[in-house]
Protein backbone atom coordinates (compact mmCIF):
# COMPACT_ATOMS: atom_id res chain seq x y z
CA UNK A 1 0.00 0.00 0.00
CA UNK A 2 2.73 2.50 0.79
CA UNK A 3 4.27 2.41 -2.73
CA UNK A 4 0.62 3.25 -3.96
CA UNK A 5 -0.24 5.70 -1.36
CA UNK A 6 3.17 7.22 -0.88
CA UNK A 7 4.75 7.26 3.05
CA UNK A 8 1.85 9.73 4.44
CA UNK A 9 0.45 6.14 5.14
CA UNK A 10 -1.27 5.61 8.75
CA UNK A 11 -1.00 2.15 8.53
CA UNK A 12 3.01 1.41 9.90
CA UNK A 13 2.63 -2.61 10.17
CA UNK A 14 0.40 -5.57 9.64
CA UNK A 15 -1.61 -7.67 7.17
CA UNK A 16 -3.93 -5.94 4.84
CA UNK A 17 -6.22 -8.20 2.28
CA UNK A 18 -8.84 -7.06 -0.13
CA UNK A 19 -10.68 -8.51 -3.18
CA UNK A 20 -12.71 -6.38 -5.37
CA UNK A 21 -15.82 -8.18 -7.79
CA UNK A 22 -17.27 -5.98 -10.73
CA UNK A 23 -20.19 -7.92 -11.78
CA UNK A 24 -23.77 -7.48 -13.47
CA UNK A 25 -25.48 -5.49 -16.42
CA UNK A 26 -22.89 -2.83 -18.03
CA UNK A 27 -25.65 -0.19 -17.51
CA UNK A 28 -26.28 -1.16 -14.07
CA UNK A 29 -23.17 -3.09 -12.46
CA UNK A 30 -22.46 -3.80 -8.66
CA UNK A 31 -18.93 -3.26 -7.17
CA UNK A 32 -17.79 -5.38 -4.00
CA UNK A 33 -14.62 -4.52 -1.97
CA UNK A 34 -14.26 -6.64 0.99
CA UNK A 35 -11.14 -6.25 2.78
CA UNK A 36 -9.05 -7.33 6.52
CA UNK A 37 -6.40 -5.98 8.20
CA UNK A 38 -4.67 -8.23 11.09
CA UNK A 39 -2.41 -7.09 13.27
CA UNK A 40 -1.94 -3.69 12.03
CA UNK A 41 -0.41 -0.82 13.59
CA UNK A 42 -2.49 1.98 12.96
CA UNK A 43 -1.81 5.72 13.78
CA UNK A 44 0.65 4.19 16.88
CA UNK A 45 -1.87 2.41 18.71
CA UNK A 46 -0.28 -1.38 18.26
CA UNK A 47 -2.79 -5.18 17.93
CA UNK A 48 -5.26 -2.97 15.45
CA UNK A 49 -7.78 -5.72 13.34
CA UNK A 50 -10.50 -5.08 11.20
CA UNK A 51 -13.09 -6.37 8.64
CA UNK A 52 -15.39 -3.85 6.00
CA UNK A 53 -17.86 -4.55 3.06
CA UNK A 54 -18.29 -1.62 0.73
CA UNK A 55 -20.84 -2.20 -2.33
CA UNK A 56 -21.89 0.27 -5.16
CA UNK A 57 -25.06 -1.19 -6.46
CA UNK A 58 -28.42 0.53 -8.09
CA UNK A 59 -26.57 4.22 -7.44
CA UNK A 60 -25.97 3.59 -3.85
CA UNK A 61 -23.15 2.97 -1.87
CA UNK A 62 -23.17 0.69 1.50
CA UNK A 63 -20.54 0.19 3.88
CA UNK A 64 -20.15 -2.12 6.97
CA UNK A 65 -17.52 -2.69 9.14
CA UNK A 66 -15.40 -3.14 12.10
CA UNK A 67 -12.39 -2.05 13.56
CA UNK A 68 -10.54 -3.81 17.12
CA UNK A 69 -8.40 -1.03 18.35
CA UNK A 70 -6.17 -3.40 20.19
CA UNK A 71 -7.76 -3.44 23.10
CA UNK A 72 -8.74 0.63 23.56
CA UNK A 73 -12.29 -0.44 21.96
CA UNK A 74 -14.28 -1.55 18.94
CA UNK A 75 -15.73 1.06 16.16
CA UNK A 76 -18.25 -0.31 13.77
CA UNK A 77 -19.99 1.21 10.69
CA UNK A 78 -22.54 0.30 8.80
CA UNK A 79 -24.85 3.11 6.90
CA UNK A 80 -25.94 3.36 3.47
Amino acid sequence: MRALLGEDLWLSSGRADATVVLRGDVDDPVLDVQGALRGGSLAGIPDVNALFLLRYAHGALEAAGEVDLGGQGVVQLRGQ
